[in-house]
């Protein structure tokens, strides 16, 4: 499935499916709890809980995951918890092998 996402304002994104044509709604949390982590991976590097939340709203299980800046690969360790598939890229090889040492520890299906 491809989402497109129409519209986005600070309490509403309006998506439409590529397979259904049908225009969904969401309305994400207000806030979403960040749990800061000391940034031990990367400068920037977000807490795999706090994506989560955004990753169940506009994916389903088996979906695919793209994350072009993937840094230490937290999003992509967030999509593999929540059984989505993954495509990382990050132009830095230093960073690029943070996180393929990272998804190398996860079960991933072949």
């Amino acid at each position: 499935m491809i989402i497109a996402i129409t519209t986005i304002s600070s309490t509403m994104i309006s998506m439409t499916s590529t397979t259904s044509m049908m225009t969904t709604t969401i309305t994400p949390p207000d806030v979403i709890d960040w749990h800061y982590s000391g940034n031990r991976l990367h400068p920037t590097e977000e807490p795999v809980q706090s994506l989560k939340p955004l990753i169940s709203a506009f994916t389903k299980p088996g979906d695919v995951v793209l994350d072009p800046f993937s840094g230490s690969g937290s999003t992509l360790v967030a999509a593999d918890e929540l059984g989505r598939r993954f495509v990382g890229i990050d132009l830095d090889p230093d960073h690029h092998g943070t996180a393929v040492h990272r998804l190398r520890h996860l079960t991933v299906p072949a």
